[in-house]
This record gives structure tokens, sequence and C-alpha cells, in this order.
């Protein structure tokens, strides 16, 4: 298994690229790694390391839309940015319903309350 600083790095690559394409399950993004950005939110759900959202502020645009200065109010973690994804990809595989309401907000509570760790808890409002 790699280790937290370079599957911090395969995140960073695979986010951006997710954001681009909407590709969450293909491995060989920039770095070589076969691990999927899907497979790097379960194993950095609990990560508590800042992430750097000042240099994805406009990937959070597209991501979280109108929510998106929610998002941006303040420091987020890499456990954060792995359950927004998470739950984006559980809509995108109709798990969930769309996303609608504040749920950028509720994400955020919801990880406050319970801890980083749980996937999927968060549904549209």
């Amino acid at each position: 298994m790699m280790n937290k600083v370079d599957l911090r790095r395969s995140f960073r690559n695979r986010f951006g690229y997710y954001v681009d394409t909407k590709e969450s399950r293909d491995g060989y993004v920039r770095d070589g790694s076969r691990l999927t950005l899907r497979d790097l939110c379960v194993e950095l759900i609990d990560d508590p390391e800042p992430f750097p959202c000042h240099a994805y502020r406009a990937d959070f645009r597209v991501l979280c839309e109108p929510e998106h200065r929610v998002w941006l109010r303040g420091e987020r973690s890499y456990g954060d940015v792995a359950r927004l994804l998470q739950l984006k990809f559980a809509v995108e595989d109709e798990l969930l319903p769309p996303l609608s309401g504040r749920w950028v907000g509720k994400l955020l509570n919801e990880g406050s309350k319970s801890g980083v760790g749980h996937q999927h808890a968060v549904g549209a409002e």
C-alpha cells in the first residue's frame, strides 16, 4: 500500500481529473497508481490533514454549485473532501436522489457530529 503522502498526491490528481471528466473509476491518472478516486476516498475518509482547498476553488464551485461558498468558508480535510465525493458518487450511481437544498452544510454538520469515517451518511433534503 502507498504511504499517506502518495495517497494524498494521487487523490489530488484524481480529484482534478474527476471535476473535468466526471470519471471516478479510472486508475493511472497522471501518476501510474492503479487506485481509483473511489479507492482513494475510502483510504482517506479518516484523514484529518488539511486539503489545499484554495488551490481548487474553481473545482469546488463546480462540485458544490450554489453551495460552494459554504464549503469554502472553513478549512477542510482530505476526509471532508472524500466524504463530499462519496456523496456525489452515490448520487451518480443512483443510490441517492439528486442533491438539493443545503446539502453541503448538512454534510459538514453530519461530519462534525459523528466524526469522519462514515460513508453516504447524508441524503438530499
